[in-house]
């Protein structure tokens, strides 16, 4: 069974990158045995210690992906001396899905689309997710603790989500080819 989701109260000007209807469609893809045990996907509004974040996969008791809103004009002014080249090699996913980075002065903006924000997130934030949960269950299964390294955690859910990328290429406009 797919985990239940969601949706708190997003607060003025801010948005979320997907619909209630969307993310239960997207959980309906993924195998059972991937997504058992997770409690619930919810939209929720970001806090400070989120704002970097477009989702955060919460353990314990009762696993939960939460998926965080963003600014209503889905615009990211990067500070001042950050060089398109660093965002580049960082923000790799996020421009193949198609958000663009442009100059505004001396200051560099990161814009999305709505829609290649939403495909972003249900085809790749939502899987990197599901790949935290998967990876915190092997890990539980075999007497490890539940963390590994941050970086090694990070990687094995970018794996899980590429993954995930590749077996839809060829229903995903834009990133095949």
């Amino acid at each position: 069974m797919a985990p239940s989701v969601f949706e708190r109260p997003c607060p003025e000007g801010w948005v979320y990158p997907c619909t209630l209807e969307d993310l239960r469609a997207r959980l309906d893809e993924f195998s059972l045995g991937d997504v058992a045990g997770i409690w619930a996907v919810g939209l929720v509004p970001a806090t400070r210690r989120d704002h970097d974040a477009y989702a955060r996969y919460l353990c314990g008791d009762k696993p939960a992906v939460h998926v965080y809103s963003l600014p209503q004009d889905l615009r990211f002014r990067q500070p001042q001396g950050a060089r398109r080249g660093r965002l580049e090699h960082y923000m790799k996913m996020e421009l193949a899905f198609g958000m663009a980075v442009c100059r505004e002065g001396a200051r560099l903006v990161c814009q999305w689309t709505a829609e290649s924000l939403r495909r972003f997130a249900l085809e790749y934030v939502l899987p990197h997710e599901i790949g935290h949960h998967v990876l915190h269950r092997e890990r539980h299964g075999v007497g490890l603790p539940c963390h590994s390294t941050e970086q090694d955690m990070e990687q094995r859910a970018d794996a899980y989500a590429l993954r995930q990328v590749r077996a839809r290429l060829g229903r995903l406009p834009g990133l095949t080819g």
